[in-house]
Parts: C-alpha cells; structure tokens; sequence
C-alpha cells in the first residue's frame, strides 16, 4: 500500500539499515527490521525493505511464492573494525526517515490499511 506524506512537495523518505532512529532535523516515520529474500532463494527482490513491527497478517500464501525473510547480522568474532560477537544471528533494525523540502511517497510493507 503506498501513502502520500503530508502536503505533495515538502519531504523525501529513505530507509537507515542498522539504525532504529533518523539524524537530526529529519523525521522518524516508523522502526522496524530488514528484510527481504532468502540468500538461497530466487526470485525475490534485490533491496532489503524496512517491514515494520506491527505487520497486518494477508491471505495465505503457499510456500512456492517467493516470501520476506528478516535480516540478520552473520558477524561472529572479532574483525578489524572492533564489532564483536555480540551481533551474530541478531536481527537488523531499521528505520523510515523523512527529511522536509521534496516531494514523498512511501510504501508501507506488510499493511492493508494506514
């Protein structure tokens, strides 16, 4: 489901892998988790989404169509830049920011109604 922001011409929406908050001066629509495609699945989509954390269950699906999978880190041990174990297997916040000045648009994954 797509909605408009606000008035057409005052904002732009981007999405913040790894962050459940937006810089200053920009506002948070919403938090949640990455997501996207199994590694080993074909057919899904290239971009991660931000699914949000209150998701609206649609009908059934089988099992045959491509389905969102949560993102999550495969980081174990210590690497170069001082991330520790502590993120393996955890998953991947996000969140949905909006700075003011341009136009905006956004998707809404996992929702049937605002």
């Amino acid at each position: 489901m797509t909605y408009m922001l606000a008035t057409i011409g005052i904002g732009v929406t981007y999405i913040r892998l790894g962050r459940k908050g937006c810089p200053n001066s920009v506002e948070l629509v919403y938090t949640g988790q990455a997501g996207g495609n199994r590694y080993n699945h074909g057919g899904g989509g290239v971009n991660y989404l931000c699914l949000p954390n209150d998701p609206e269950n649609g009908e059934h699906q089988t099992y045959a169509n491509s389905q969102l999978f949560g993102a999550e880190y495969e980081i174990f041990g210590r690497n170069p830049r001082g991330m520790s174990s502590m993120l393996g297997n955890r998953e991947v916040p996000c969140a949905v920011c909006r700075r003011k000045r341009r136009s905006s648009v956004i998707t809404l994954p996992g929702k049937h109604q605002t």
